[in-house]
């Protein structure tokens, strides 16, 4: 994603901790909003378990459904008006207070606590309960008009957001240190590209990339750095889940978004405005140039073609098999999407 002087490269990896286990990939989508909004979400099907009933609920004569974690680990590399960038995190906190004009009594308010996050000592993050904090992604040497810094913020939506409740896992070991916070910031490094390997699961004590390294105290003010947020769910399948989960119960996203940066509401210069004046109680209309919009579909050409379908072929992606070396990627199943090259 780009804008002015911005720029938004991701990397996407994919967790799942679970027993033995079939698993399907999830979906992710990329909301593009006219504000220079990016809404980043990802859908999951889910998988089935026997004789496990004091993890999950019984939903067929001989299945039990199995709960498990899934997170989605994003990379987000900002760069708000250049490069030097330092991290904010504001929390709308309630307090107490008492104002001059208030007379000596006690109001009882929320108010917005702004600080930055000083070092990659500080760079695990968990968004707050109800929603109650956001973080922005600024520039301190770069004011607007009304002294604010320009900022991309990142918002956690109502849409829930997860990181795995397994603790020191005996699966994964040293190779899901990314996996136990919603969101981390860091310094920006060329060896350090992603948050985890392809063959983390090969040897989970000592991992291809071991996230937790990552983090050596170094300095987050006003430097290159680096957001890593993860998307995900907790999933306890039910009866209404045989055969198949269905994409809307299983939703995680965190809306991007510019905060002070543009200088009003872009969508004042969409040609796609009425203005609407009366004269005598009548009417006059002024459409700028906007047509009212169409869409004629013809459904045919959505029928799919299932004639030359054939069997397909279900394949078991963890426990790691050694002597099929393609499932070395089970766990951590990789994406890279670049937006911007800018």
């Amino acid at each position: 994603m780009s804008g002015p002087n911005v720029s938004v490269i991701f990397v996407c990896i994919w967790s799942t901790v679970a027993p033995d286990c079939n698993l399907r990939e999830p979906e992710s989508t990329y909301n593009v909003r006219l504000r220079y909004g990016l809404k980043v979400k990802i859908k999951a099907l889910e998988q089935f378990y026997a004789e496990n009933e004091d993890y999950g609920f019984k939903i067929h004569d001989s299945l039990s459904g199995s709960l498990y974690d899934h997170a989605i680990n994003f990379k987000a590399d900002f760069d708000i008006l250049g490069e030097k960038n330092s991290l904010q995190k504001v929390a709308i906190q309630p307090t107490v207070e008492k104002y001059k004009w208030s007379d000596g009594e006690t109001r009882y308010t929320m108010k917005a606590v702004k600080s930055f996050i000083k070092t990659e000592d500080d760079g695990k993050i968990n968004w707050s309960p109800n929603g109650g904090a956001m973080c922005a992604v600024v520039n301190k040497d770069e004011k607007n008009p009304y002294g604010e810094t320009q900022d991309t913020e990142s918002y956690q939506v109502t849409s829930g957001v997860a990181y795995l409740t397994v603790k020191d896992s005996s699966i994964t070991g040293n190779a899901s240190h990314h996996t136990t916070h919603h969101l981390y910031v860091t310094r920006q490094k060329d060896n350090e590209t992603y948050a985890a390997g392809a063959y983390n699961s090969l040897t989970s004590e000592d991992p291809q990339v071991d996230f937790n390294k990552y983090f050596n105290g170094e300095s987050l003010d006003q430097e290159e750095i680096v957001v890593w947020f993860n998307l995900g769910m907790h999933h306890m399948p039910h009866t209404g889940d045989l055969p198949n989960t269905v994409f809307s119960t299983a939703h995680s996203s965190m809306l991007i978004e510019p905060m002070n940066y543009l200088l009003g509401d872009p969508s004042q210069a969409s040609s796609q405005q009425v203005l609407i004046k009366t004269t005598d109680g009548k009417p006059e209309i002024t459409r700028y140039g906007a047509k009212e919009a169409t869409c004629p579909v013809d459904m045919a050409q959505l029928n799919p073609d299932l004639s030359s379908y054939s069997n397909s072929v279900s394949v078991m992606k963890c426990p790691f098999d050694g002597s099929k070396p393609d499932r070395a990627r089970s766990i951590m199943q990789r994406w890279t999407w670049k937006i911007s090259e800018s």
